[in-house]
């Protein structure tokens, strides 16, 4: 069994199915997680369904939501029912925050949501329908991780000031300041920047996981951190200003990391004018 992850997907569907095609007729992958940002959109999200229809996902695939989806609506959606019948019409499994599932024979511990740096956050946290990551959130995370035994952590941000090494942007220097210090969060430093509850998770963690892997940042990045080796697996949907979407391929097996391109070849792509 093997497992692609990838990135940051805005609604892009036509290049999250087109990469998931390529994957499994290359290179045989059996699941797949995606770390947040789908677009869970009530205006998107039916043009998805409307392609699914008729042809759902070849494999599973794992989800989790980012900071940009309408959280309120996803929530509703849940209690009415759906993440069943996505799952079981579409080959479409959501996760909520703190799931724990069995995926290409590994265990997974899934944490979505994370902070806007660009715009207001939104969302209740008595209702349970914040953009960001809640303190209590992370503290029920931590007892479901840390009753088993987690191989791979999935979230859509990462933890900051631990070593990760992730840069902020510079253009988004003072919408940080104003969305995110002023608001009383801790984003970390400017090289070194996260998620203040992911923090809080990582120091509460009594067992590491080999693996964590995150978007958000719309970029690539690898480091290790004690036991862990943290993933920035960037978006698909070119906004990270590559020429073709990247996947990360895992063999659970041996625990090997493939990055692999997962681009479709166009009836004119290669031939001369």
């Amino acid at each position: 069994m093997t497992l692609l992850v990838l990135g940051d997907c805005h609604a892009s569907w036509s290049m999250l199915i087109d990469a998931i095609d390529v994957a499994v007729a290359r290179h045989g992958v059996t699941a797949v997680i995606q770390v947040g940002d789908f677009g869970f959109f009530p205006l998107y999200f039916p043009l998805l369904e409307k392609m699914l229809i008729n042809r759902p996902f070849r494999v599973p695939v794992h989800v989790i939501e980012g900071n940009h989806e309408d959280h309120a609506w996803l929530w509703a959606q849940a209690a009415d029912g759906a993440f069943n019948r996505w799952a079981k019409e579409f080959n479409l499994i959501v996760h909520r925050r703190g799931d724990v599932a069995s995926v290409a024979g590994i265990t997974v511990g899934f944490l979505g949501g994370a902070l806007h740096a660009d715009r207001s956050q939104h969302g209740s946290t008595a209702k349970g329908t914040t953009n960001w990551v809640t303190n209590r959130e992370a503290d029920r995370a931590a007892l479901a991780f840390n009753a088993t035994s987690i191989d791979l952590m999935v979230t859509h941000s990462c933890p900051h000031s631990i070593g990760v090494g992730i840069h902020g942007s510079a253009e988004l220097f003072l919408a940080v300041e104003r969305y995110i210090q002023a608001k009383g969060f801790d984003g970390g430093p400017y090289d070194d920047c996260g998620e203040p509850a992911l923090v809080r998770l990582w120091k509460k963690l009594e067992r590491s996981p080999k693996s964590w892997v995150f978007g958000h940042f719309h970029t690539h990045r690898e480091a290790e951190v004690g036991e862990t080796v943290f993933r920035c697996v960037g978006s698909i949907d070119g906004s990270d200003g590559r020429n073709a979407p990247l996947g990360y391929i895992l063999n659970p097996g041996n625990w090997t990391w493939e990055t692999v391109e997962l681009s479709v070849l166009k009836p004119t792509q290669g031939l001369k004018p």
